[in-house]
């Protein structure tokens, strides 16, 4: 996959024979984004196999106009481009929303779908807006392709059981807590990028090596609670109980979490890390008959592998 940057009068050519193109935050590459990407390959194969390419952004566009508006982030530019190139994206190009936000809808055409990628389909959602103040949709997008030749397709959202599969609504399960439903939209694990600050042989009476993390405050982390999950290093996946309550007393630019590994004696020298969250681990495990001789971390031990098994 290739991979553009900075001004994109400096991008391109497109493939050969032009290509097929969609535009969009793409915030988290939910299963939302994926059928439409999932219909972008398959307008590109039916238009006699066109190269397919993503314009993203370098940051969301409401961190720079409103930014005390700005949503959590799903997921960051790297992982974003990671997905892509898994979905089989031949090439993306990230826009410097600061250098773009201001040009009219349809200079914004010319240098980004026409001039850099050369675009004969265009596949849009039906709310699709761009240029400055948003004041393109999709009735000028089709004006613009009847002038410069390309054409111009939309598609509704994507349906799941609370309707339509959003970033927004999977920010809000997060946020509240509900990681398995925020994983199911998502089609993965919710995953924070993070940095490892501490470790200890164990704390807390868990019995296990123990790690403080930080992850940015611009990301979404899940609701104060204990999670199952995983730390993810460029070697191994260590399962581990996740505690984001830490956070919230926490002032800074980051927001610490504690974790618990469920692995003695892990390699943790790995500075940078990924932090994928499974599922709530209930706060109060409820005594059942014959527990007595279990202690409450006994038992979220216990489910948090029975989870990650």
């Amino acid at each position: 996959m290739r991979i553009w940057t900075g001004d994109p009068r400096g991008w391109g050519p497109g493939s050969p024979g032009g290509t097929a193109l969609t535009i969009g935050v793409f915030d988290g590459v939910h299963r939302g984004h994926r059928a439409l990407l999932g219909a972008l390959a398959e307008r590109a194969r039916a238009a006699g196999n066109l190269g397919t390419v993503v314009v993203t952004f370098d940051v969301h566009p409401r961190s720079v106009v409103a930014p005390t508006r700005a949503p959590k982030m799903l997921a960051t530019v790297a992982r974003r481009l990671e997905v892509f190139e898994e979905l089989g994206i031949d090439q993306v190009g990230v826009l410097p929303f600061g250098r773009v936000r201001r040009l009219p809808p349809r200079e914004f055409v010319r240098r980004v779908v026409v001039d850099a990628f050369e675009a004969r389909v265009v596949v849009a959602g039906r709310g699709f807006r761009y240029g400055a103040g948003r004041t393109g949709d999709v009735a000028s997008l089709r004006s613009a392709g009847e002038a410069w030749g390309f054409t111009v397709e939309t598609r509704r959202l994507l349906e799941g059981a609370h309707g339509s599969i959003s970033s927004s609504f999977i920010r809000r399960c997060i946020a509240d807590g509900d990681v398995e439903a925020a994983g199911d939209l998502l089609g993965r694990p919710h995953e924070l990028p993070a940095l490892i600050t501490r470790t200890a042989p164990e704390e807390a009476g868990y019995g296990m090596p123990a790690a403080h993390l930080e992850v940015d405050r611009s990301m979404a982390v899940p609701g104060d609670g204990l999670y199952a999950g995983w730390v993810v290093t460029r070697h191994r996946t260590l399962p581990a109980i996740c505690d984001t309550a830490a956070r919230a007393a926490h002032a800074g630019s980051t927001r610490p979490i504690k974790i618990h590994l469920l692995e003695p004696e892990p390699d943790l020298r790995a500075r940078e890390v990924g932090l994928r969250f499974a599922a709530r681990l209930p706060d109060r495990p409820h005594e059942r008959a014959g527990d007595e001789a279990t202690t409450p971390i006994d038992r979220q031990i216990t489910r948090a592998r029975q989870i990650l098994a």
